[in-house]
């Protein structure tokens, strides 16, 4: 599946110490970015504990991830694919995202991931494959979801699109997006204990609530699955970290 050349990586700004790296990068060697790795994943280790849903996948495929020698925020994604990549014993990994830099290429051959723009996805679905793509434009998922069909994704939570956009124009632009937002909101489809009950904080604030789901039309989801695992990655929610923004509104799932 071939990209557009085009990335809009989130616009919101990384706070902590660690955002220097991106004022340095010119200066920095492979080398360096593969210590200050080592250094993000130790933050990250609390992170392991809610991908283990996906402990079936065989390969990751990255996209979108932006340049980690030039992003804070993509180096942090970088750091949790490794940690991905480690506690699920999963060794082949590819990655693609037109702002690539040589740098970046040669930060990837260190670490064994493969840069490919054309990923031939497993259409019989003998290698479960899980698509890690975190703030990834919305056009580009839309077309993923239609010509992939992953069954293991770690990418935006797509139930915000529906706090942003009426249901109708959601339809016509994103209709994939939709279906998957609504199966995410159908409690027949979303297994039990899957993180997503909205509890109040001590400080007032909730967790964001889901949308009804758009009763209009009826959807049909046996294009994709009978069963959806739905996780929030709430511990990425707190920009407060040396992460920032980096994990913001992001979410897991897994369809069977």
């Amino acid at each position: 599946m071939e990209w557009e050349v085009q990335r809009s990586k989130r616009g919101k700004a990384v706070k902590g110490a660690a955002n220097r790296i991106r004022f340095q990068a010119a200066e920095k060697s492979v080398d360096d970015f593969l210590e200050i790795l080592e250094k993000f994943r130790r933050q990250l280790v609390g992170f392991k504990d809610n991908i283990i849903v996906l402990d079936s996948a065989k390969k990751l495929r990255c996209v979108g991830l932006g340049s980690p020698t030039n992003s804070t925020a993509a180096l942090y994604q970088l750091a949790f694919l490794l940690e991905i990549k480690d506690s699920l014993g999963i060794e082949l990994i590819s990655a693609f995202d037109p702002v690539f830099e040589p740098k970046d290429v040669d930060l990837f051959a260190k670490l064994s991931i493969e840069v490919e723009e054309t990923y031939e996805f497993d259409k019989d679905e003998t290698t479960p494959t899980i698509y890690y793509m975190p703030h990834l434009p919305v056009g580009i998922l839309e077309r993923t979801l239609e010509t992939v069909k992953p069954r293991m994704l770690l990418t935006n939570d797509v139930t915000l699109y529906t706090l942003k956009m009426k249901n109708a124009e959601m339809k016509e632009k994103y209709p994939n997006i939709t279906r998957l937002s609504n199966l995410v909101k159908d409690s027949s489809f979303v297994l039990p204990d899957d993180g997503f009950i909205i509890k109040k904080k001590k400080n007032g604030n909730f967790h964001p609530s889901l949308p009804s789901t758009d009763s209009s039309e009826p959807f049909d989801y046996s294009w994709y699955a009978e069963h959806l695992h739905f996780t929030r990655l709430l511990i990425g929610q707190d920009l407060s970290q040396e992460w920032g923004a980096a994990f913001s509104d992001l979410a897991i799932y897994k369809l069977t």
